[in-house]
C-alpha cells in the first residue's frame, strides 16, 4: 500500500489542539460487509448519519488508498459528478436532510499493505490495526475518536482458507453457502472507529470459561498460530486475573459474552484494545518455558491486563481527540502497574518502572522531542504514542493517587465513570472528576498548579539541602525547584510536586518529627508528604534530639530528578534502612553514579568504597534473605542513558571502560558471595513461574553476569547455556557469552540453529547480538541486515536488530560512520512502514549528549535523510533533532 509522501523542505501540515471543532455529523449505526478474495477485499459500508449542524452543506468522509467503486446517498446511486474524491476524502453534498444514509463500495488490497495500518495480511491471515487512523484505509468514514457508532459487521470468505471470521461484539449468525462462509457480529456498545477490528484466518483456538461477580458467564478465547494453542494458556489465565482484579479494585465488570485475543507476528506495536477483540503482537501472547523468560511472562501478564483494563478506561470512556491520548494510556498504564504490584513484588514493579522511566522517558524529556503529556501540536498523530504519553502520564495519575489516597482516588474514578460512560471526553473532564470527588483536599490554586503536569514538558529537578541545629533540635530542609525550559527555550512555571519522605536516625530507626511550624497547605504530616509548589521552599522538622537523614521522594512519589546534599555515609544508611525498597535501591544507584562521576571526571580508574562493597556483601548474605528482586537490582549498574542525563555528557569508550572496570572490581571483591548466591538459587528443576522463583532466577543471573567476568568462572555461563531447560537460564547465559572470545561464535551458532524455526525466539537472537557489549557488535549488525532471516517488513524483526542497536549507546555512538549507515536504512524503511522508521529514527535523539564530532556527523546524516521524500512520521522527530543539533554545533 503506497504512502503519502511529503516533499522537503516544505513541511507537513501542523495539527493544532486548539483548532478542535465538534463533528457536525454523528453516525448512529455502521453496517459493514467484507467480501474477502485472494487478491483483494471489497468493503460495503452503510452509514446511518445525523446532521447536528444544519448550516453544513456537505460531509467530508476520510479515506486513503481506497478504490471507490460506488456511492449511494439515500439509496440512490450517485453519478461521479455528484461527489468529489481527493487523496484523503470523499466529499458528498448533504442538502436539507437531517437524517440520511450513505453507502459506499470500495476495493482494498491487504496483501500490499506493508504499513500494517487498516486491513493487512499477516502470514496467511487478515488482521486490522485502526488506531489511530487506520480505519480510513478500510472504508470512507468520519475517522475521529469523538464519532461513536454501533457496528454490525458481516464477513464473507472461503471457509477452507479462513475458517475463523471475527469482529467486535457478539457473534449473532453464521451461515454456509457451499465453501463460502458468512459470519455476522453485532457490537451493542457505541465506539469510535479506531476500536474496530476484523480477523480472518486459520488458528488454534484455546478457551477458558469464567464469570463476572454478577454471575454472568464469559468465554475467553485465544486465537494463535496452528499447533501453538498450549502457548496461550498463560495469557488466558492472565486475562481472567485481570477481569477479577478490575471488579475487586474498581468495581468494573466486563460487558460482553465473549472476550477474544488474537496473535499475529506482524504488528507495529504491542497490542490493541479493540472492543472485545484484542489483537496482540505474538511475543505478548505466546509463552512456554522453553521460549519465554520470566520477564516475558511478566510482560505478557501486564499487557494482557493493560488491554483488558482499556475496556473501561479507553473504550467505554474514550478520548475526544488524539491530543488527549494520555487520558486513556497514562491512566491504563497506571492501572496495569497497580495490578502487577498487587500480584507480585512491590520492588519488582516500582524499581523496574522507575528504572525504565529514567532510561527512556527522562531521556525523551531532556531531548529535542520533549513534549507535554497533553501536547498542543503535532505533525503526525502516530507520533503521540511515546514514553511521555504512556509512562509519564501514568506517573501523573500516580501523583493524584498519592495526593488523595487509594479511597479518594477510587471515589474519583467512580465519579468519572458515572459522568462519562459512553462518551468521548478530555483530560480536563477526568481531572475535574478526581478533584470534585475529593473537594477540600487541595485548594483551587493547587489544582491549577497540578494541571501544569499536563501542559508543560521536561523533568523538574529538586535540589535538596539540609541543615541540622543541635541546639534547637531542628532540621531545616530547603528545596529548590528547577524547571526545565521547553525545547524552544521558553521558560515554564513551578509544578505542584507531592514529595513523600521519611526520617532515619544514625542507628537506622525511623523518626517522627514535629512539623507543626510549617503551613498546613505545604505538608501532609499524617501521610508524610511535602507539597512543593514554589521555586524555593523551606520546611522545618522539630523535636529531633539527634541528627537524622531525610529520605526524599519515597516510592518515587513524583517523576522528578532529585539532587540532595547527602554524604556517602548517608546514602549507605538510606540503602540499609529506608522503609521503602525503592528508596533503598535509589540510594544504591546514586552511589554507583558517584563512583562513575569521580572516575570519568578525574580520568582515573574507578574505585568502589569498601563500605559500599561491604554493604552489598551483607545484603547478599543476610538471612532470612532480602527480597531477591531488590538484591538483583542492587547489583545492576545505572543505564548509560541515565548516566548521560545525570552527568550531562556522554563519552562512549570512557563510559564503557569505566563501567566494565567497576563491574570487574565488584566481581573480584564479592567472588565468593556471588558464587554462593548463584549456587543456592541455580537448579535444573522444571520451570514454574512464580514471583518467588522468578526473583531467585533474576538474582542468580545477575550473579552469573559478574562471575562471567572472572577467568576462573568463565565456563559457568557456557555450562548454564548448554544445560538450560528454560529460556530464563538460556538467554542471559547467551548474552554473557557474546562478550567471551572463547565461546562467542559457538554460542551464536548454537542458539540460531536451535531457534531458527521460532520467529518470536529468533528475535531474541537478533536483539542479543545487536545489544551486546562486544567489539564485534557494529560489524555484526550490518551483516545481519542482509541475513536470510532478517525480514524488513516485520516490525518485530526490525526492532530486534536496529532498535536494540541504537539503544546500545556505547557501541552505536562509538563509530560515527554508523550514523550514515542507519540514515540509509531509515530511508529504506520509511518507504515500507513509516511508523517503524520513526521509532528507529528516535535513536538520533541521544546524539545531543555525545561529543562534538558525533554531533556534527549525526547532523550531516540527518540532513541527508531530511533532503529526501519522507513521511511526516519520520520527518517530525528527525527535524526537531536536526534543529537541536544545529544549535549545538
Amino acid at each position: 500500500m503506497s504512502q503519502e509522501i511529503y516533499q522537503q523542505p516544505g513541511q507537513p501540515e501542523i495539527l493544532i489542539r486548539a483548532n478542535y471543532q465538534p463533528s457536525p455529523f454523528s453516525i448512529t449505526h455502521t453496517e459493514l460487509t467484507f467480501k474477502i478474495f485472494d487478491t483483494h477485499t471489497v468493503v460495503y459500508s452503510k452509514l446511518s448519519i445525523q446532521k447536528d449542524d444544519q448550516s453544513v452543506t456537505h460531509i467530508n468522509l476520510d479515506g486513503e488508498n481506497l478504490e471507490l467503486l460506488e456511492v449511494h446517498y439515500q439509496n440512490r446511486k450517485l453519478l461521479p459528478t455528484e461527489y468529489l474524491v481527493t487523496s484523503h476524502q470523499l466529499i458528498i453534498p448533504t442538502p436539507d436532510d437531517l437524517e440520511f444514509t450513505i453507502q459506499t463500495q470500495v476495493k482494498i488490497e491487504p496483501h500490499k499493505n506493508t504499513a500494517l495500518e487498516g486491513l493487512y495480511l499477516s502470514q496467511n491471515n487478515l488482521v486490522t490495526q485502526c488506531e489511530p487512523q487506520g480505519f480510513r484505509k478500510i472504508t470512507y468514514f468520519l475517522d475521529r475518536p469523538d464519532v461513536m457508532s454501533r457496528y454490525t459487521t458481516h464477513i464473507i470468505a472461503d471457509k477452507n482458507k479462513y475458517p475463523f471470521l471475527l469482529s467486535n461484539g457478539d457473534l449473532v449468525n453464521t451461515s454456509l453457502n457451499g465453501e463460502i462462509q458468512t459470519c455476522t457480529w453485532v457490537d451493542p456498545h457505541p465506539k469510535p472507529c479506531y476500536l474496530f477490528a476484523l480477523v480472518a484466518g486459520d488458528f488454534d483456538l484455546a478457551t477458558r470459561q469464567t464469570q463476572t461477580r454478577s454471575n454472568k458467564p464469559v468465554t475467553l478465547k485465544a486465537y494463535v498460530p496452528k499447533n501453538k494453542g498450549y502457548q496461550a494458556e498463560f495469557a488466558l489465565k492472565s486475562l481472567e486475573s485481570a477481569l477479577k482484579w478490575d471488579e475487586l479494585r474498581y468495581d468494573r465488570e466486563y460487558d460482553l459474552n465473549t472476550y477474544m485475543i488474537v496473535s499475529t507476528d506482524d504488528f507495529n506495536a504491542g497490542a490493541m484494545e479493540n472492543k472485545g477483540l484484542n489483537i496482540f503482537n505474538s511475543r505478548l501472547i505466546l509463552a512456554d518455558p522453553q521460549m519465554a523468560t520470566d520477564s516475558d511472562y511478566l510482560n505478557i501478564e501486564s499487557v494482557i491486563a493493560h488491554e483488558y483494563f482499556h475496556n473501561w478506561t479507553g473504550n467505554r470512556v474514550t478520548l475526544r481527540d488524539w491530543f488527549n491520548l494520555t487520558l486513556k494510556e497514562g491512566l491504563t498504564v497506571f492501572r496495569d502497574q497497580q495490578f502487577t504490584m498487587d500480584k507480585h513484588s512491590y520492588s519488582l514493579t516500582r524499581i523496574d518502572t522507575v528504572s525504565a522511566l529514567r532510561l527512556s522517558q527522562f531521556a525523551e524529556d531532556a531531548g529535542p522531542n520533549a513534549h507535554p503529556i497533553y501536547p498542543k501540536t503535532a505533525l503526525a498523530v502516530d507520533n503521540f504514542f511515546t514514553s511521555t504519553i504512556y509512562e509519564k502520564g501514568s506517573e501523573v495519575i500516580g501523583m493524584l493517587h498519592t495526593l488523595f489516597g487509594a479511597d479518594g482516588f477510587k471515589k474519583g474514578m467512580d465519579l468519572y465513570f458515572k459522568r462519562h460512560d459512553g462518551q468521548a471526553v478530555t483530560i480536563e473532564k477526568f481531572a475535574k472528576a478526581i478533584f470534585d470527588a475529593n473537594s477540600g483536599f487541595i485548594s483551587e490554586e493547587q489544582k491549577n498548579q497540578f494541571s501544569l503536569w499536563y501542559s508543560q514538558s521536561g523533568t523538574p529537578t529538586i535540589k535538596a539541602t539540609t541543615q541540622y541545629d543541635q541546639k534547637t533540635q531542628q532540621l531545616l530542609l530547603n528545596l529548590e525547584q528547577i524547571i526545565p525550559q521547553t525545547p524552544k527555550g521558553d521558560n515554564q512555571d513551578p509544578f505542584l510536586i507531592p514529595l513523600a519522605y521519611s526520617l532515619i536516625d544514625a542507628t537506622g530507626n525511623l523518626v517522627t518529627p514535629d512539623t507543626s511550624s510549617n503551613p498546613p497547605t505545604s505538608i501532609d504530616q499524617k501521610n508524610q508528604l511535602l507539597l512543593v509548589t514554589q521555586k524555593n521552599q523551606t520546611y522545618f522538622f522539630d523535636k529531633l534530639p539527634n541528627p537524622v537523614h531525610i529520605s526524599l521522594n519515597q516510592g518515587f512519589s513524583a517523576p522528578i530528578r532529585l539532587e540532595q546534599n547527602t554524604t556517602q555515609k548517608e546514602k549507605i544508611l538510606q540503602a540499609q534502612f529506608a522503609p521503602d525498597l525503592f528508596n533503598r535501591w535509589d540510594a544504591i544507584e546514586s552511589l554507583y553514579v558517584d563512583f562513575i562521576r569521580e572516575a570519568t571526571q578525574s580520568n582515573h580508574p574507578i574505585e568502589l568504597s569498601e563500605n559500599f562493597i561491604q554493604m552489598i556483601d551483607l545484603f547478599l548474605n543476610q538471612r532470612p534473605p532480602l527480597d531477591t528482586y531488590f538484591l538483583g537490582y542492587a547489583l545492576k549498574w545505572p543505564s548509560y542513558s541515565h548516566l548521560a542525563q545525570t552527568l550531562g555528557y556522554f563519552d562512549a569508550p570512557l563510559f564503557l571502560n569505566t563501567l566494565t572496570q567497576g563491574q570487574a572490581i565488584l566481581a573480584q571483591k564479592l567472588m565468593s558471595t556471588l558464587y554462593n548466591t548463584y549456587t543456592i538459587f541455580h537448579n535444573n528443576n522444571d520451570y514454574i513461574f512464580s514471583t518467588e522463583l522468578a526473583g531467585q532466577r533474576f538474582l542468580k543471573n545477575k550473579c552469573l553476569g559478574y562471575l562471567s567476568l572472572l577467568p576462573d568462572y568463565s565456563k559457568m555461563a557456557w555450562n548454564q547455556f548448554i544445560n538450560a531447560n528454560h529460556m530464563t537460564d538460556e538467554e542471559p547465559a547467551f548474552q554473557f557469552l557474546l562478550k567471551d572470545q572463547t565461546y562467542r561464535d559457538q554460542a551464536i551458532e548454537k542458539f540460531y540453529k536451535k531457534w531458527a524455526h521460532s520467529p518470536v525466539t529468533l528475535n531474541k537472537w537478533f536483539s542479543s547480538i545487536s545489544s551486546a557489549p562486544s567489539p564485534h557488535t557494529n560489524t555484526d549488525v550490518k551483516k545481519l541486515w542482509t541475513h536470510p532471516d532478517f525480514i524488513k517488513t516485520n516490525p518485530n524483526r526490525v526492532y530486534s536488530l536496529l532498535r536494540s542497536w541504537t539503544s546500545n549507546l556505547t557501541h552505536f555512538h562509538n563509530d560515527i560512520s554508523n550514523y550514515d549507515w542507519i540514515s540509509e536504512r531509515l530511508i529504506e524503511l520509511d518507504a515500507i512502514n513509516p511508523q517503524v522508521a520513526a521509532r528507529i529514527g528516535s535513536g538520533f535523539d541521544f546524539c545531543i549528549f555525545t561529543p562534538l564530532e558525533n554531533k556534527k556527523a549525526s547532523y550531516k546524516a540527518l540532513s541527508h535523510v531530511l533532503s529526501k521524500k519522507i513521511s511526516p512520521n519520520l520527518y517530525e522527530g528527525l527535524s526537531k533533532t536536526h534543529q537541536q543539533l544545529e544549535k549545538l554545533i
